[in-house]
């Protein structure tokens, strides 16, 4: 006697694009909600630094107030600091948002543009006043 399992699956594979020259793919990184209150007062966003390797831009968009998508309060560019010449390296960047955000609680994204460009991101850190 031979017995089948029922939760047995069947596993295929399929191409899902035959011109890999014309696929392209964004990255996106999403935290959670971060609450950045002292003693529930809004605090302001004095830097955002990120360690992290990248052959394309990176585009930092804050939210606030528990919100993940809309109108950001602040929106920050890293560039790229990797090169095909051997240039490579991993470093920390720090920028200053235009206009100092203000919020309880904020959400980050970051995103790469269309592109397959290899990201990596190691450390992200919010520098507040409160």
């Amino acid at each position: 006697m031979i017995r089948v399992n029922s939760m047995a699956y069947i596993t295929s594979v399929r191409e899902v694009n035959s011109n890999a020259s014309a696929e392209s793919v964004i990255g996106i990184y999403q935290t959670g909600i971060i609450d950045i209150s002292k003693y529930d007062k809004p605090a302001i966003i004095r830097r955002i630094n990120l360690n992290y390797e990248s052959y394309a831009d990176i585009t930092c968009e804050v939210y606030g107030e528990g919100k993940t998508s809309g109108t950001a309060i602040c929106t920050v560019t890293f560039p790229a600091n990797k090169s095909g010449a051997g240039l490579d390296s991993s470093r920390i960047v720090s920028r200053r948002p235009v206009a100092g955000a203000r919020a309880k609680a904020i959400s980050v994204v970051l995103t790469t543009p269309n592109s397959n460009a290899s990201v990596i991101i190691r450390k992200l850190e919010i520098e507040i006043d409160g």
